[in-house]
């Protein structure tokens, strides 16, 4: 199973998008290079990127062209952010201590009409 991808009924569901910060400038290095898009993002303060960790044609399918990895820091450092943003809302999961398993959304895809 690909990394950003959860089980298929986990409480949150897949990754469908990052939006990934950077909070300060670095001197050397450090940039965020997507390998298959031969495109590399130098980390620059107050700026962000956002990207679709899925297919939009179907959540369940990771977005290979998306692949990315960090540059090293040669120079200096660096300080960035993430949030990543989940089909399924999932702090109510976590204060009822559920985790990212198999069974919460089986009752939430489940056409409860038949119960």
């Amino acid at each position: 199973m690909p990394l950003n991808i959860p089980p298929r009924y986990s409480a949150w569901g897949p990754r469908l998008y990052t939006f990934f910060m950077y909070l300060n400038d670095v001197d050397q290095g450090g940039e965020t290079r997507f390998t298959k898009l031969n495109l590399s993002v130098t980390p620059t303060k107050g700026s962000a990127i956002l990207w679709p960790s899925v297919h939009s044609h179907d959540p369940w399918e990771t977005e290979d062209l998306t692949y990315h990895e960090a540059v090293t820091v040669n120079k200096g450092v660096k300080y960035s952010a993430n949030f990543w943003i989940h089909m399924f809302e999932f702090q109510d999961a976590l204060r009822h201590g559920c985790d990212n398993e198999d069974y919460f959304q089986d009752m939430l895809l489940t056409d409860t009409s038949k119960l």
